[in-house]
């Protein structure tokens, strides 16, 4: 599909209206970390600590792959819309929350609508850009904004929760959320790409990896309630790597897998996949 020629600004309105939904992503994964004592303190619920960003880590991990399957077949504007509207709103029961299951639930739902920014809004610049030296100079663009709010986001927690209390750090997506709306229901172009060689979905390999992903998160809550020997890590464990292992078959067999095991085939796929996992457990781990 060809895709017509846009202007200087209008390109630049668009990545202007990606870079704010990017930092929503950036924001809501670091601001978080620096609130939790306050918030553990308030609410009482040590033993649901780590869910705060479980709950969101899973639901975001299974999203991706499914809303970028989608954003192939139907168009990313759509669901970079829905999505943006999908956090506001978490965001805002996140800030709500009376009690420490009411937020995870909410972080869970926000980990949703995370996923499916991610998922839409990095392959938005594809669309956007079909040049691929013109893509890498509008990428540079979108990595500073999502570097620059990653790394402000800790620090701007810490303050918000000392000066305007830790329901703040939530309420902070929103005034963000509400002008990256407009802006990209104005500016960002609904492209679909009707060729798609297959149009199903491969729900069964998103069930087996949330099953997998989820498996592997309860294991992890077993092992530091209970130690490394006990039957319920044990079988969590085991759950997951026949989760993980069934996902791995299934997706060389799916007609249209969640992640093309194709991909992997690519060296600097594989190479890129491995400095996504080493740069994430590195930062959540410095967070949280």
């Amino acid at each position: 599909m060809n895709t017509p020629q846009r202007s200087f600004k209008a390109s630049l309105a668009a990545m202007i209206g990606i870079c704010l939904v990017i930092m929503l992503i950036a924001l809501d994964a670091t601001v978080v970390g620096t609130a939790m004592p306050r918030i553990v303190a308030e609410l009482k619920g040590y033993e649901l600590y780590t869910w705060t960003a479980s709950a969101y880590l899973l639901s975001n991990a299974v999203m991706i792959p499914i809303m970028g399957r989608l954003g192939d077949l139907y168009g990313r504007k759509p669901f970079v819309l829905g999505a943006i509207a999908l956090f506001t709103l978490a965001s805002a029961l996140c800030g709500l929350a009376q009690s420490m299951l009411q937020l995870v639930l909410a972080r869970g739902l926000q980990g949703i609508g995370g996923g499916m920014l991610t998922g839409v809004a990095f392959a938005s610049i594809n669309d956007l850009f079909p040049d691929r030296q013109q893509r890498v100079r509008w990428h540079a663009m979108l990595s500073a904004t999502f570097g620059i709010a990653s790394a402000v986001g800790p620090s701007l927690g810490g303050w918000l929760t000392e000066h305007a209390g830790w329901r703040s750090v939530f309420y902070v997506n929103v005034p963000v959320a509400l002008l990256a709306l407009p802006v990209v229901a104005r500016f960002l172009p609904h492209i679909v790409h009707p060729n798609d060689e297959s149009r199903s979905i491969d729900w069964l390999g998103a069930v087996l990896l949330a099953v997998s992903i989820g498996a592997l998160l309860l294991a992890t809550e077993q092992a530091q309630m209970h130690g490394l020997m006990q039957t319920g890590f044990l079988t969590l464990m085991a759950l997951s790597v026949l989760g993980g292992t069934a996902f791995v078959v299934h997706q060389r067999r799916s007609k249209a897998p969640v992640i093309p095991p194709r991909l992997f085939a690519i060296r600097a796929v594989r190479q890129l996949a491995g400095l996504g996992v080493l740069t994430g457990f590195v930062m959540f781990v410095l967070v949280y």
